[in-house]
């Protein structure tokens, strides 16, 4: 399958939980975004809900049940869309018996709507543990493939959204043009990445390349062929949008850049770090510094992964957070579970 996997753990999370709960009678699962881009996921037992929020990198609602699942779109902040979803969410925070967030920052945005602190639990999501590993013969044989044998390979991988602004990174890329030991490969899709494709070619950059969502099979091949990741956040985006693809990168083991605000849930996971080497941390339009630090590594001839990553990855592994989510669920009052799973992991992806 292709697709959104590498960021797909958003919502496979919660709903793993469906699968491994023996037996949960699942009346009703909506998820909503409000119009700061914050997902909330709902499961309703009897009048009680539980609450899980999720990033996702557009504005859009879904609303999932027994009986299919409805796409909304709302644009402005002030259309009826957007207003009534703003009362949804709302209401339904403040009648959740839990509240799930991915970080500390989507903790205190829901602190700050008069939600009350002892109701929200922050457990983040995880990389895929089962398919994803790093993959020394699988790199190789991705480099090949696309000629990328000889050079230094800087990649950002997963859904480009007009919510991560490129610029500072498409800026190195052009400054770095005359190297030709380094190369730039932008995985995935999303609005952004005809972006990113029409730059290359207005810049007439041959050192640019542009594929699609790589299967799920074969995404440990891609993400092990690079020897610098690229994580992005948006400036105004911390507390909003969750950094998903970082935790495939921790597991790979890969040094990665940082572009974006100074705080934030990867400042956080950066202060974990040992190999400080391994990780660069800039701010946007800071063109020059990615480029140096590119240079620097580049003359690095030796593939280094990150011992300390790869020690910090399996504290978001699935084995130590599903259990938490789990918990919670099942230490609703008079919680009661019967039926079977209504959601696959299948579908999980295609949601997120």
């Amino acid at each position: 399958m292709e697709g959104r996997q590498d960021n797909s753990h958003s919502f496979a999370g919660l709903w793993k939980v469906v699968e491994l709960a023996p037996s949960s009678e699942l009346r009703q699962l909506s998820i909503c975004l409000c119009p700061e881009t914050l997902a909330i996921a709902t499961i309703r037992r009897g009048g009680r809900s539980e609450f899980a929020s999720a990033d996702i990198s557009a504005r859009f609602a879904f609303c999932v049940s027994q009986r299919g699942a409805v796409l909304i779109l709302g644009y402005g902040s002030q259309s009826l869309i957007t207003r009534a979803l703003v009362r949804f969410l709302g209401f339904s925070l403040r009648h959740a018996e839990r509240i799930i967030v991915l970080d500390r920052f989507m903790k205190q945005r829901i602190i700050d709507k008069g939600i009350p602190e002892e109701k929200i639990a922050v457990i983040p999501p995880w990389s895929h543990t089962d398919s994803v590993v790093y993959d020394a013969v699988g790199g190789t044989a991705f480099r090949a493939a696309h000629d990328l044998s000889d050079k230094y390979l800087v990649m950002y991988s997963g859904n480009h959204s007009p919510c991560h602004s490129l610029d500072t990174l498409l800026g190195a890329a052009l400054k770095l043009a005359g190297h030709s030991n380094i190369a730039f490969c932008f995985v995935g899709g999303g609005s952004e990445h005809d972006k990113v494709k029409a730059y290359a070619q207005q810049n007439r950059l041959g050192n640019i390349l542009c594929l699609p969502y790589q299967p799920l099979s074969e995404l440990a091949m891609s993400l092990s062929a690079a020897d610098l990741h690229v994580v992005v956040m948006g400036n105004s985006f911390t507390g909003i949008v969750h950094p998903c693809k970082l935790y495939n990168i921790l597991e790979i083991g890969s040094p990665f850049l940082y572009v974006g605000p100074t705080t934030g849930h990867i400042v956080d996971v950066i202060s974990m770090l040992q190999d400080h080497d391994l990780v660069c941390s800039v701010r946007h339009g800071d063109a020059d510094t990615v480029v140096t630090y590119i240079i620097a590594r580049a003359q690095d001839l030796t593939a280094r992964r990150s011992p300390s990553a790869i020690k910090v990855a399996a504290t978001f592994s699935r084995q130590s957070l599903l259990p938490r989510i789990v918990g919670i669920i099942e230490s609703l009052p008079d919680a009661q579970f019967i039926g079977s799973p209504v959601v696959s992991d299948t579908k999980a992806w295609w949601l997120s």
